[in-house]
């Protein structure tokens, strides 16, 4: 089984929230209500509340240094259009678009339209744009948004790869696009309160046990780049232990490769 490792760029700054939705005003109420209650404590309460004041929300470059620093060869999925508290406006995502690129990092699309095959041309245009590819890339909705016809309307726009299914399935292709399934995700193991580290490093050995008894080929894990901060401590613990463990045990490999290992398979 190789361990395939992405994140999705799901917030840039504070200040794309403001007048575009509620996100702001929903953190510093969630924070204020968890120090209160005694879910977080007034120290870390403290440095959320402030961060919304600081000039960038995401966790981009540390993360890409984290993953450089371990021969991490993970993807980073960038929004073309806004939903769901993803509020940053194209200008935005085509500069970090170039960021991840000149990194020498892999990069696709953070979709939005699952079910309008217009708005989903529409996203993997501006991202031929953004990110001045010519070749075929890939797509990952926001909240995992998914319906049967997702993966058809998709590889009718273009796409290469999605990896928006929730599910321990091995990749399977539709029309020419290659599903790869989400095997594991931060945001289903931790909350943004307090969290039993050694809990989450069980359940986290437990999945990849189900994927190795399944025979999966590939095992898709989603971090998102916020989390690698001293804001979230216990979900970046977590990513470092995460990734020496797949280190120790397990070959890493990128979305791409895992394509062209299927192609001749």
């Amino acid at each position: 089984m190789k361990i395939i490792v992405s994140h999705d760029v799901d917030h840039i700054s504070f200040r794309e929230h403001w007048l575009k939705d509620l996100f702001a005003q929903k953190w510093l109420a969630k924070n204020t209500v968890a120090a209160l209650t005694g879910k977080v404590s007034l120290a870390l309460a403290s440095k959320r509340l402030a961060a919304v004041f600081s000039p960038r929300l995401h966790r981009v470059p540390e993360l890409m240094a984290f993953d450089r620093e371990f021969g991490v060869p993970s993807t980073f999925f960038v929004g073309m259009a806004n939903v769901l508290s993803m509020s940053y406006s194209l200008q935005a995502a085509t500069a970090m678009v170039r960021q991840i690129q000149n990194a020498g990092f892999a990069v696709g699309v953070h979709g939005v339209a699952y079910q309008d095959s217009s708005l989903i041309q529409q996203e993997y245009e501006r991202f031929q744009v953004a990110s001045m590819l010519e070749l075929p890339f890939g797509v990952r909705n926001h909240y995992l948004r998914f319906s049967p016809e997702t993966p058809v309307l998709q590889a009718a726009a273009g796409y290469l790869f999605d990896s928006s299914e929730y599910g321990m399935k091995a990749p399977y292709r539709v029309n020419g696009l290659i599903e790869f399934p989400v095997c594991l995700m931060d945001s289903y193991l931790l909350s943004d309160c307090r969290n039993g580290l050694e809990d989450v490093k069980k359940r986290t050995l437990a999945a990849f046990q189900e994927g190795e008894s399944l025979g999966l080929p590939y095992f898709t894990i989603i971090f998102h780049d916020v989390y690698f901060s001293e804001l979230f401590p216990e979900h970046q613990a977590w990513y470092r232990w995460l990734v020496q463990y797949i280190r120790d045990h397990y070959p890493l490999i990128d979305f791409a490769r895992a394509i062209e290992k299927l192609k001749v398979s």
